[in-house]
């Protein structure tokens, strides 16, 4: 219905009778034309035309009048053309109106839209650094149930400021966690370097110590966020952060399958108890001048490039069992004092290097790489300095590709080294690393196994 209340579809014509009407239109046309053009060549009246002229008078008539009817359609048809033409020139005019404010208003909804993620990452931005202050506050709180909130709270947001592309944010908010462990407290004794173990040992606060649990939560969420996933699990959100864990005194460290891409920085830690770091694959992390003086285990670990135990003091049974190397590790100026580091099954790799330039062993220590695989790393105990009741034990090694550096000649080694003669025997039975020998009960027998058995 148009405004005035009509059906316009109602007053239209149908096709088939426009084109009756335009033939009856052009044949009347063409009769009246064709008569007038008769008459215009007789001296009779007009109803007499017809009997005055010959067939030529009437063939000239009829062919006038044919011409100017098709002059009058060539006119028609130039007239529609022309209304063609217009119409369609209108209409690309329209279309191309039509893009234009299609355009300008999808320009208009993008940039409303940039300015609508630039509003909504501002606004994000800054609630996330008011959850930063608040969280700050919970840590430094005199409230135990409040610190140990502000843990979750920091983790919280170091995961979010990832969320959106902020890992220097997520980096403040593990440098705060870090700063914690080190900063000393009455619970935790200062850091020096002249205390014995027997007082570190004593200044551990006890199990029902409110400060303890809130650093031990520290130590689990480092754990839980750089955790190497399982098949299906997620990545560790932390991997890519580095940890600064230096000078500092920890208890009950377990970072047992962790990964760290960023790296840890341990220099001049003691750590109370004994630590687990199993599983684990470092690279640039130091342990320069650490105590490890209740034994460790770094079982199954990955020592990658960059890993220091420079002038480590080492105590109890250090764990390298099953390790693998893969860049430069080194332990130079490492002091062991009734210790026994044990690269039993460690596997040195090709292109890596494991130095122990002028490592003391002291006090009936051992440096055993029984069934080691010396496949092609360099390992350099030539500069090791033993005293006569420590040892330094090759047994046995399932690889050796690439000796170890050692000071003494073919055939022969010192007293204080295993076994004699040297080079020792190579225990070829396993063909790869990571399995091992076992007992089998009520026998003198052994089968060899696999890690996951």
């Amino acid at each position: 219905m148009n405004a005035n209340g009509t059906d316009p579809d109602r007053n239209q014509m149908s096709l088939g009778l426009l084109v009756f009407l335009g033939i009856l239109i052009t044949t009347v046309l063409g009769g009246l034309l064709f008569w007038l053009f008769t008459w215009a060549q007789s001296d009779n009246s007009a109803f007499r035309a017809f009997g005055d002229v010959d067939g030529d008078e009437m063939f000239d008539a009829a062919r006038t009048a044919v011409t100017v009817i098709g002059v009058i359609g060539i006119g028609g048809a130039a007239l529609i053309a022309y209304r063609r033409q217009r119409t369609t020139e209108t209409a690309q005019q329209t279309a191309a109106q039509s893009l234009t404010v299609a355009a300008n208003a999808q320009t208009t909804a993008a940039e409303a839209l940039t300015l609508s993620q630039s509003q909504f990452k501002h606004t994000t931005e800054r609630a996330l650094r008011e959850r930063y202050t608040e969280a700050a506050e919970q840590l430094g709180s005199k409230s135990f149930a409040i610190r140990f909130a502000g843990v979750y709270a920091f983790a919280s947001l170091a995961d979010d400021w990832l969320t959106i592309g902020k890992p220097a944010e997520c980096q403040v908010c593990v440098d705060v966690l870090c700063a914690y462990l080190r900063t000393p407290t009455s619970a935790y004794s200062d850091n020096d370097d002249d205390a014995d173990d027997d007082e570190v040992e004593r200044s551990r606060p006890t199990a029902a110590s409110q400060e303890d649990e809130v650093r031990k939560a520290i130590l689990r969420v480092i754990a839980d966020k750089t955790r190497i996933p399982k098949p299906g699990e997620a990545r560790g959100t932390w991997q890519k952060c580095t940890f600064d864990l230096s000078n500092t005194t920890l208890w009950d460290v377990q970072l047992v399958g962790c990964k760290f891409d960023g790296g840890v920085d341990f220099t001049g830690t003691r750590f109370g108890g004994m630590p687990f770091f199993d599983r684990s694959e470092f690279v640039k992390t130091s342990f320069a001048k650490a105590r490890l003086t209740y034994g460790a285990s770094f079982r199954k670990c990955v020592l990658g490039d960059g890993v220091k135990f420079d002038k480590a003091q080492f105590k109890g049974a250090i764990r390298f069992t099953q390790a693998q190397t893969s860049g430069l590790i080194t332990f130079d100026e490492a002091r062991a004092w009734e210790a026994d580091l044990f690269f039993q099954e460690a596997h040195f790799a090709p292109l890596s290097s494991v130095t122990f330039n002028f490592m003391k062993v002291l006090g009936k220590s051992t440096l055993n790489f029984t069934n080691a695989w010396f496949d092609g790393g360099a390992v350099d105990v030539s500069s090791v300095r033993a005293e006569i009741e420590s040892r330094l034990i090759f047994d046995e090694p399932r690889c050796w590709k690439r000796p170890p550096i050692v000071k003494w000649g073919e055939g022969t080694s010192p007293d204080d080294v295993s076994p004699t003669p040297w080079p020792p025997l190579v225990d070829e039975q396993p063909d790869s690393p990571g399995r091992h020998i076992e007992e089998i009960p009520e026998t003198n027998r052994s089968r060899i196994v696999r890690d996951d058995e």
